[in-house]
């Protein structure tokens, strides 16, 4: 009897000792775990803490198969309905591949779960109370699965929609695949923008965006850079750099209005082109006394940017239009309003206009200007913005569709000046009342 019972003590000790070593192999396992990507090699860890009260085994005791980490959690009811189609492929596949439940979830809170479930609980080994995996693959969504193939290689971080019979049958026969690879963290933090969540360690997902910053400090002037164009993103970007409210305005409607720019190249509106109907014009020009100049910039100066798709070249100006729309406290549109305005009308049939150049060329020197091969609106453009002298909008009344070729004089000594240069290319200046396209801004209602 006594023989008797010192082998049943002495079969405690060794199974406590057991149960030790594995509890400090365990540990000491978690101390010195790092993240996994794809490609590494599985470190032989010891699986444990099975549901179905399994004796704990190392990884590599399931070499030659295919493993895979189903992660879950117990709030998941996507998890949950996964489950049955994880076992039908278990079956399926047999000792091929090794499918295992893995949450860090509590035992109880799992043991309760499954006895709520509608659906027979899976025979897959189910690991609860996880941290050695969880720590291996950190993770903020579930579900989500993680492959190991036959030669204990990290093959897949993946979604779980990608385990099918299809997939498994390619890898087990070593062909060539790709699932999309999941590259989450643990710590993601949802309370943080996404431009600034960890650090900014997602911009460089950045693709397309848009938006508006305060006067930038960091830069004391102002510059524009539109439509710069990445051939290798294929995407367009706009700059636009501590420039005052109004500058945004007739830099995005000037496209609307090609009579009326007050730069070809840059394509921004004419003042005189724009009615601001609003009840406070001081945030749309700049004081004449030095001492208020800071105090208007800080609060009327803005500095944006876009990146979107290269589609139409114009595109950016109308994202801009809608950004403006959106964002500030005033509305713009273009709308037909009865206006003073010179109209520009030919008052000959002799036609003295029409291009003999086959390239588009804007020579400026000292006394004269010339334009060879440009459409009349860009010359009413040049016209209306390079005299002072004219105070109201120039609109083209010729009903002249091909490109022209034109020269004047850089200055006059009055309008009379002008309109005798004009005369020798068969053309006028006549003052009329007209409906023409004018930018309004208004405040919102």
């Amino acid at each position: 009897m006594s023989s008797c019972r010192k082998t049943i003590t002495m079969r405690k000790i060794f199974f406590l000792f057991i149960f030790v070593f594995q509890f400090i192999q365990s540990y000491s396992q978690i101390d010195s775990i790092k993240p996994l990507s794809i490609g590494d090699k599985m470190p032989d860890i010891l699986l444990s803490n099975f549901l179905d009260n399994s004796k704990p085994f190392k990884i590599s005791d399931l070499k030659g198969k295919l493993v895979i980490f189903d992660l879950w959690n117990t709030w998941c009811s996507a998890c949950v309905n996964l489950m049955p189609s994880l076992d039908t492929l278990q079956k399926k596949f047999g000792d091929s591949i090794k499918i295992f439940l893995v949450t860090d979830s509590k035992r109880a809170d799992v043991e309760k779960l499954f006895k709520r479930v509608k659906f027979k609980i899976p025979d897959l080994q189910s690991i609860t109370d996880d941290t050695l995996i969880n720590k291996l693959f950190p993770h903020s969504t579930v579900p989500q699965q993680v492959w190991i193939d036959m030669d204990g290689n990290v093959k897949f971080i993946t979604d779980a929609y990608n385990a099918t019979s299809g997939n498994i049958r390619t890898v087990l026969h070593n062909k060539p695949i790709e699932l999309h690879e999941i590259k989450e963290t643990a710590n993601f933090n949802f309370d943080q923008s996404l431009l600034k969540e960890g650090a900014g360690r997602l911009l460089y997902h950045l693709k397309y965006y848009s938006f508006f910053m305060n006067r930038l400090n960091e830069f004391n002037g102002s510059f524009s850079s539109l439509n710069k164009i990445d051939s290798i993103s294929k995407t367009m970007t706009t700059k636009l750099v501590n420039q005052p409210i109004l500058y945004f305005y007739k830099q995005a409607f000037g496209i609307l209005i090609p009579d009326g720019l007050e730069d070809l190249y840059s394509k921004k509106l004419s003042d005189k082109r724009i009615i601001l109907d609003i009840k406070n014009a001081s945030n749309f020009y700049e004081p004449q006394e030095n001492s208020k100049k800071d105090i208007w910039y800080n609060k009327n100066a803005f500095s944006y940017e876009s990146c979107i798709p290269i589609e139409d070249p114009d595109s950016s100006y109308y994202i801009l239009q809608q950004d403006l729309n959106r964002y500030f406290p005033y509305s713009a549109r273009i709308e037909k309003r009865k206006v003073r305005c010179f109209v520009l009308k030919r008052i000959s049939d002799d036609d003295k206009l029409l291009t003999h150049s086959k390239n588009a060329a804007f020579v400026d020197d000292k006394n004269r200007t010339r334009m060879q091969n440009f459409p009349v609106s860009s010359f009413v453009s040049v016209l209306s913005n390079m005299y002072k002298e004219i105070t109201i909008p120039i609109v083209d009344g010729t009903g002249y569709k091909k490109n022209i070729d034109i020269s004047f004089a850089r200055k006059f000594s009055g309008i009379h000046d002008l309109i005798k240069n004009l005369r020798e290319y068969g053309l006028d200046l006549v003052e009329e009342t007209r409906d023409i396209s004018m930018l309004v801004i208004r405040n919102k209602k």
